[in-house]
């Protein structure tokens, strides 16, 4: 309860930067503490089993959600201007239009979001409809969506981490 927010707090903006993957490592170890797991245990099935999100998926639905505020109208003023649609006629018409970019620009938020978005849709089968859901439901699926790709139990024939969890015997 005490580090969630921290992590949340800004994360479609800064999301992309380099940090991402030491967050992603702590919270890992966090997850493991938490369910008092050895430093090699899986941590994709106890994120699964206390239906919380890794770093980069948890930046992929705070993105998505802010997006998709901002395509209802219901986002920030200041960045709606940043993002542009597909006619509503068109049958592409929940992606949005990646803005103008150069090298510099690239790698700004309103491309990396645009970008999530737009993999996101092409990615998967989602009804477009769904753009126009409530943003509280739309969380919530999103977030179902990313959970439900979790594996529950390690497929790996020789795995070092299970084969060490797992009770010796004789």
């Amino acid at each position: 309860g005490l580090i969630k927010p921290h992590l949340e707090y800004a994360l479609p903006i800064w999301g992309e930067s380099r940090t991402i993957f030491k967050l992603s490592k702590l919270n890992k170890r966090l997850i493991r503490t938490v369910y008092n797991k050895g430093k090699t245990a899986h941590a994709e099935p106890l994120l699964k089993q206390s239906r919380e999100l890794q770093v980069e998926d948890l930046f992929k639905t705070k993105s998505l959600s802010l997006l998709q505020k901002i395509k209802q109208k219901l986002g920030p003023t200041t960045l709606q201007e940043f993002f542009t649609w597909n006619p509503p006629s068109s049958r592409r018409a929940h992606l949005a239009k990646i803005p103008n970019s150069d090298r510099i620009t690239a790698r700004t938020p309103a491309v990396n979001l645009t970008r999530t978005w737009n993999r996101y849709y092409e990615g998967t089968n989602q009804d477009s409809s769904l753009t126009e859901a409530k943003p509280k439901y739309f969380s919530k699926e999103i977030k179902k969506h990313f959970i439900e790709k979790y594996y529950e139990k390690c497929t790996e024939k020789h795995c070092y981490s299970c084969k060490r969890n797992l009770p010796q015997t004789e």
